[in-house]
């Protein structure tokens, strides 16, 4: 179901934090971060199935919207990280190329969360019921 793929969603991304800090598991960061997008994916999926739901009233579906937003801005917000740790790492003219990348990233970031705090909100204060 559309919950249990957001609860394995979260899992799966909470193992992936476990397995960047195991140094032999993160030796590239492959493993790691090809969890991390299994995770993203299955909240994606999750998140779509309840936005479409029709248990759920219209303002309870838009919550869904904002979270499945959210997610969308997270994967985006580590794209640009991974850019920008690869700028960091080229010629020194680059690094100003990196540096705003990693701005650019953190304001993503934090619109993210945003989104995901009034997305969480919008679906406590609707659930699942028409008043």
């Amino acid at each position: 179901t559309n919950v249990m793929d957001i609860r394995l969603g979260y899992i799966i991304m909470l193992a992936s934090a476990v397995l960047g800090l195991i140094p032999y598991i993160n030796a590239y960061g492959i493993i790691p971060c090809a969890a991390l997008v299994f995770g993203y994916l299955k909240l994606l999926g999750g998140y779509k199935g309840l936005s479409t739901s029709a248990t759920f009233t219209e303002t309870c579906r838009a919550g869904w919207d904002h979270l499945r937003a959210s997610a969308v801005m997270d994967i985006a917000a580590a794209l640009i990280s991974l850019l920008a740790g690869i700028f960091f790492q080229s010629m020194s003219a680059a690094i100003i190329l990196g540096c705003l990348l990693a701005i650019a990233a953190f304001v993503i970031k934090i619109i993210a969360f945003t989104r995901m705090i009034a997305g969480w909100q919008i679906v406590k204060i609707t659930g699942p019921y028409e008043d």
